[in-house]
């Protein structure tokens, strides 16, 4: 890992020497090589019960949250800052600064679930959820705004937008949470709900104008129903299986 850490740093450094400043681009390679580090020593840590490896692993993933933070990921972002991410939407630098690592934790999370680590299975879970849904949210603005434009005003088919594909995870994680019977899982969708829920009322309703603002409602009322549908339906069929609270 620390060949691949000084490779990174020389070959996309701004003058490619040890050095150099990094530039946007190795701060988020770094990241997602001690990330991808992270989750190996995890899975090896696990399968071994190596009290050792467990130290490394944790300082490694402080490391690693901090680099998100700080240098790879919030404050290195359209939201933010005029940053060139790219011009493709989803394969560009957030790919690297937000949705893989989001993966990572989200395989991390599901490595404690299987080794009954509670602990760790909270702390890797929720990681997972907020930097989805950061990175949801970074590829809807720039969508709208390939160049940059972090200081624009958000337009209402940009706020629409927040409020469908926050409503589609929030369906997907609790769909995941009622199929699995992990009840931590369908807590998260719920309190994503949640969320859509207030923006629409709260935001959507003072801001978005037209035909926005009616599909934000429509939208939300065929999400809720389609919920509690699904929700009655595996409820029925799977009535017998305890929900797992881990």
């Amino acid at each position: 890992m620390s060949f691949i850490t000084l490779e990174i740093r020389v070959l996309f450094s701004e003058q490619h020497n040890l050095s150099a400043e990094p530039t946007d681009l190795e701060f988020a390679l770094q990241t997602l090589n001690w990330s991808i580090a992270t989750t190996v020593l995890m899975w090896w840590e696990i399968k071994n019960n190596d009290n050792l490896i467990r130290g490394i692993r944790r300082l490694m993933s402080a490391i690693t949250l901090i680099a998100l933070l700080i240098g790879g990921g919030f404050a290195s972002n359209v939201f933010f800052q005029k940053v060139d991410i790219g011009p493709l939407i989803i394969f560009n630098l957030q790919f690297l600064q937000f949705l893989i690592p989001a993966c990572l934790y989200a395989a991390k999370a599901y490595m404690a679930y299987c080794a009954g680590r509670k602990r760790s299975l909270k702390i890797y879970g929720i990681f997972a959820f907020v930097v989805f849904w950061f990175w949801i949210s970074v590829e809807i603005h720039h969508a709208y705004y390939p160049n940059g434009g972090y200081s624009d005003p958000i337009s209402d088919w940009e706020g629409y937008m927040y409020s469908l594909f926050w409503l589609l995870y929030a369906v997907v994680i609790l769909t995941l949470g009622l199929y699995v019977r992990i009840d931590k899982i369908r807590m998260a969708g719920l309190g994503m709900l949640a969320i859509v829920v207030l923006k629409v009322f709260i935001i959507d309703m003072s801001t978005l104008e037209g035909l926005a603002r009616a599909l934000s409602f429509m939208g939300l009322g065929t999400a809720l129903i389609g919920i509690g549908y699904l929700y009655q339906r595996i409820k029925v069929i799977d009535n017998s299986i305890p929900v797992v609270n881990e």
